[in-house]
């Protein structure tokens, strides 16, 4: 699937900027100005937003959202669902722009993202999605026909889900 599916070559690989995590603990959003996408810091005690980057809407016009992201822990990237040209990928985010590693289900959007401890990347429209090693993928800087796809999982705890969405891994041990 993908507007580049036409691409007999693959477009050229990218690579990304590590986020710089530090130590206030604080949350970090990617929110839509009028001119930019801006990842920001926001300090729940003051309520005061703090920008880290911005990456200029006039230098990527195919790209319409961003939403659904999460830094992974293995190698401190932001990974969001991004909409380009009415597609939606999984796209490793920076200020520089975007590296696209996967697709997803059914061309579905998505407002969750987040990931495991064991660097899995989950998400979801209307089913759930996951995304085993998104670290170990290559990014390009288009979205292309030979990206893989996110998996949905098998059954789904219930019919609908919210906006948030935490991983809860459990490490069970028999006595």
């Amino acid at each position: 699937p993908g507007v580049a599916a036409e691409t007999e070559a693959p477009p050229e690989p990218k690579a990304t900027i590590p986020h710089s995590c530090s130590s206030d603990n604080l949350p970090y959003q990617i929110v839509e100005l009028d001119t930019a996408f801006e990842l920001q810091s926001w300090d729940w005690a003051t309520g005061e937003r703090t920008p880290y980057w911005s990456l200029a809407k006039a230098k990527h016009p195919e790209v319409s959202l961003i939403n659904g992201c999460g830094i992974s822990p293995k190698d401190n990237i932001a990974y969001c669902i991004v909409t380009y040209l009415y597609q939606s990928y999984i796209a490793r985010v920076d200020k520089d722009g975007f590296a696209f590693v996967a697709s997803t289900p059914g061309n579905s959007p998505s407002v969750v993202g987040t990931f495991g401890e064991n660097g899995t990347f989950y998400s979801g429209g209307v089913n759930l999605w996951y995304l085993h090693d998104a670290d170990n993928l290559t990014g390009y800087d288009k979205p292309w026909s030979a990206l893989p796809s996110m998996q949905v999982f098998p059954k789904q705890m219930s019919e609908t889900h919210g906006a948030d969405t935490v991983v809860l891994e459990d490490h069970l041990v028999s006595v």
